[in-house]
């Protein structure tokens, strides 16, 4: 008898199991991630009703997570349609219009979130990201201010509008807004970085080298910020640590023209020539910027300092072709009048640099009384 009624109890079971609707299947499937399965049951729930949201939201869903973005949106987009107040289908295709690269359309979605929820500080936050990302800084602005309004200790809506405010020079603002952030969350390194930034911008080495220093202890500091705080140990005189932070970013970074001039210029200061010699060249060797002149005439003035006149004739023109200054060719003409026995080279700088007008009287009164001294000598040798 009792085994009569365990098969009796198990074949209701079974029944029971068969008469599920296929919306109910495809949610059972959904919920433990088989979501092919939870696509089989929920297509045949949308043949039978393609305006029965709870389906159509499986499908979209389980095709999400399967990767199959094409066919989610289709179905997401279905939902739309449907409930134009479905705030799980335009979050959805608000992300996934985001990893697509597609920012306006995930603005739009956003937007339409921060209407429908308007005391989600989330959909805010996300919104302003984007809205930076296509450099609409007053509306990202105006999307962070809201979204740490509704979110007072959302600290990455914090950090948002803080490099807005750096980038923006509004320095004193973000100040404020990341020692609020880091009173929240003590051990954020973003935040402590982000402070760095806009202390650099100020010019306040010393709180640059504080605010990294805790950071350094922290985690490895890459090149950028390594750069950063050697830079800022050059500008406070402790230039052992600049030439230690300076060399550590030059890892990986072996072509920076920049880093190579902020090492000769720390070689200089402590008094260590070759080092600055060799940094200097290599600022020239991989010099693109603007600034290529300027590093032309510190390695000819080092070269000069150490009686390497043919190698200093040849940076100072160079600086003089790039830059243009007249009182380069003041420079040119002082060192071929102690490097060539042919005076004449020496002559010509000096017209060049006179015929300049450069305005240095000192300069100018020299290469005059110079050059007609040269030209004396040279009529008496004639």
């Amino acid at each position: 008898m009792a085994k009569n009624l365990y098969i009796i109890l198990l074949f209701l079971q079974i029944m029971s199991l068969r008469a599920q609707s296929p919306e109910t299947n495809a949610f059972e499937h959904f919920t433990t991630g088989d979501y092919l399965e939870a696509i089989t049951d929920a297509e045949t729930c949308f043949q039978e009703d393609t305006t029965n949201v709870s389906c159509i939201e499986i499908l979209a869903n389980s095709f999400n997570r399967l990767g199959d973005q094409a066919a989610a949106k289709t179905y997401y987009h279905k939902i739309e349609k449907i409930d134009s107040t479905n705030r799980n289908a335009f979050a959805q295709l608000a992300s996934i219009y985001e990893q697509q690269q597609r920012i306006p359309r995930a603005i739009k979605y956003y937007t339409l979130l921060n209407k429908l929820d308007p005391e989600n500080p989330i959909y805010f936050r996300k919104n302003a990201k984007l809205y930076k990302s296509v450099n609409d800084k007053k509306e990202a602005f105006r999307l962070y201010a809201k979204a740490n309004k509704l979110n007072p200790k959302d600290v990455i809506s914090l950090k948002g509008l803080a490099e807005l405010c750096v980038e923006n020079n509004q320095t004193l603002l973000a100040d404020s807004l990341l020692r609020k952030g880091l009173r929240i969350d003590t051990d954020n390194v973003g935040l402590y970085y982000l402070f760095s930034r806009s202390k650099y911008k100020q010019k306040q080495h010393d709180s640059v080298t504080l605010i990294l220093q805790k950071v350094a202890g922290k985690v490895d500091l890459n090149s950028y910020y390594n750069k950063l705080l050697g830079f800022s140990y050059l500008q406070i005189d402790s230039v052992d640590l600049a030439i230690q932070k300076l060399s550590m970013a030059l890892v990986g970074e072996e072509q920076s023209e920049k880093l190579h001039f902020y090492l000769a210029t720390a070689f200089e200061k402590k008094g260590e020539i070759k080092g600055a010699l060799d940094h200097y060249e290599k600022a020239v060797k991989f010099g693109r910027s603007p600034d290529l002149d300027m590093y032309h005439r510190n390695t000819a003035r080092i070269a000069n300092n150490e009686k390497q006149y043919k190698k200093a004739i040849s940076h100072y023109k160079d600086a003089y072709k790039y830059g243009n200054d007249p009182v380069v060719l003041y420079y040119l003409a002082s060192i071929c009048d102690i490097y060539y026995k042919d005076k004449s080279i020496a002559i010509n700088y000096y017209k060049k640099y006179i015929k300049s007008k450069h305005r240095n009287k000192e300069y100018q009164a020299y290469a005059k009384n110079r050059s007609r001294y040269l030209k004396e000598i040279q009529h008496q040798s004639n």
